[in-house]
């Protein structure tokens, strides 16, 4: 015959914890018992302490009393009536919603951490949390065109602009959310470490997945000079994706500045951020996308801020003025929006122009066009590709901007110019023609032909004679000949 159940099985780990939590209480029809018989609900007390009730349907309870390893599930049907965040408590943690079940933002709302009602991977104080799981499995939140949260979702760390010694939330997923109706930032990522701060690896936030978030926006919602964005990723933030997510701004006709996906590296560097399957549709003065630097970083220049290593992979983009690659370049500080690529991603109903980039007078942008001093900063410049992409039938010379009209695809362009007496290097990450360095940040096949007695080296190394060379960003090409010079192209790829 099998003993009691132990309480603990595992030095210093908690037995893990299955509550249950329903949206239905005494307060419903037909319901007799408190909390319709789970163990969390309506009729909880606030924060399991009192005075008075919950302010979450219990669902803050229920977080609140699960050790590390702890699970709750909402056995579902109901409305939760939301008017506080709602935050984890420990690591660990799983919390699985009902699709039958909504999550209805109050507009008498006190959003106390961070700004904002779903906040999972933080408790908004002191600690950062890690291996949490929030499953929502299509469950509607409830926007309600309510004014007030900085972002309904806020995967973001403690302190925003400060210095944080603390770990930041790492392996976590995030998934199965309908937000409807919503007026401000979706869903925002921000690890802001503070202006110019370095971040160890433990100080990112890192390893997380965000899936099938869906956001779209309600008529009435007008936008803020810097306007609202679906989903923010900010400082600080490292290898995440997200999976079939869908940003629908097109009913809120009377907003402006707006950005479906907005990604920057404000208080904080920005790395090897993906978004596979993704979707933005959006009207009027609005992006699809922008992806930016920041003005945080202070001098040195070294200190900057860097957005770097972006992916779009079969992404789609519907709508819009236009969309932003720019550095957000402030007054004696570089910083950098580097190697972006866009793979089998379709833009349609794109204005003419559609990606541009700022690029100014005094601080020319850096990503399409020619910094001052990069050289010397000694920081490589990055690319912007476009692969398989569809343009719904716009040329591609209408979809670049100005700025970047020797970025077409396969635009064949002489330097031979460069090449005056032998021997002679050119490198990609300098400006090879007067058209402001457009064509400097990409990878580059160049072609060599005719001459006499050519030779190639790529870095320094022999590698062949009249012929074809790939020449990625912050390499270089070196040619000799005798009497004959050849002729050379560089073709951006």
């Amino acid at each position: 015959m099998p003993g009691p159940v132990p309480t603990s099985c595992c030095t210093n780990k908690a037995l893990s914890r299955l509550y249950t939590v329903s949206p239905l209480g005494l307060g419903d029809p037909g319901v007799i018992a408190p909390n319709n018989g789970a163990d969390f609900g309506p009729d909880s007390l606030l924060n399991n302490v009192g005075p008075g009730l919950t302010v979450t349907g219990g669902l803050q309870e229920a977080l609140l009393a699960i050790a590390s390893g702890g699970t709750v599930v909402d056995i579902g049907g109901g409305t939760y009536k939301i008017s506080a965040s709602i935050h984890g408590t420990d690591d660990d943690q799983e919390l699985v919603l009902s699709g039958s079940s909504t999550l209805s933002i109050q507009s008498g709302g006190s959003w106390t951490v961070l700004g904002s009602v779903l906040v999972p991977f933080s408790d908004g104080g002191t600690n950062n949390w890690s291996r949490v799981h929030w499953h929502g499995n299509g469950v509607t939140v409830a926007g309600n065109a309510v004014h007030g949260p900085f972002a309904v979702f806020n995967l973001g760390n403690v302190a925003f602009a400060t210095a944080s010694p603390n770990r930041m939330s790492s392996e976590c997923v995030f998934e199965g959310f309908n937000l409807q109706r919503n007026v401000d930032t979706g869903l925002a990522m921000i690890g802001a470490n503070g202006p110019g701060f370095i971040p160890t690896f433990d100080q990112t936030i890192r390893q997380v997945l965000v899936r099938e978030v869906m956001i779209t926006y309600d008529e009435s919602a007008t936008g803020s000079p810097s306007g609202p964005a679906g989903i923010y990723v900010g400082g600080s933030a490292r290898e995440v994706q997200f999976e079939d997510c869908f940003v629908d701004q097109t009913a809120a006709t009377g907003m402006t500045d707006a950005d479906a996906y907005f990604v920057r590296s404000q208080y904080g560097n920005v790395a090897r951020i993906r978004f596979i399957r993704c979707a933005a549709k959006t009207q009027g003065g609005n992006r699809c996308f922008e992806l930016q630097g920041s003005t945080n970083g202070p001098s040195p220049p070294t200190l900057a801020c860097i957005t770097e290593y972006l992916t779009f992979e079969d992404c789609d983009f519907i709508g819009g003025t236009w969309n932003l690659i720019d550095d957000d370049l402030g007054a004696g500080i570089y910083s950098y929006v580097n190697n972006i690529e866009f793979k089998r991603c379709l833009f349609s109903g794109q204005s003419p122009n559609a990606v541009l980039c700022e690029t100014g007078t005094a601080n020319p942008g850096i990503v399409f066009g020619n910094p001052p001093n990069v050289q010397s900063i000694g920081y490589p410049l990055g690319y912007v590709r476009f692969i398989d992409c569809d343009l719904d039938g716009l040329a591609w010379s209408s979809f670049l901007s100005g700025s970047m009209t020797n970025r077409t695809p396969g635009q064949s362009i002489p330097i031979s110019f460069l090449f005056t007496a032998s021997p002679a290097t050119y490198t990609n990450g300098q400006s090879p023609t007067s058209q402001g360095g457009d064509i400097e940040v990409c990878d580059q096949l160049i072609t060599v032909a005719g001459g006499f007695s050519v030779g190639v080296q790529i870095d320094g190394q022999p590698s062949g004679g009249p012929g074809a060379y790939l020449v990625r960003a912050g390499h270089s090409l070196t040619l000799t000949w005798v009497s004959i010079q050849p002729v050379v192209n560089l073709i951006p790829l």
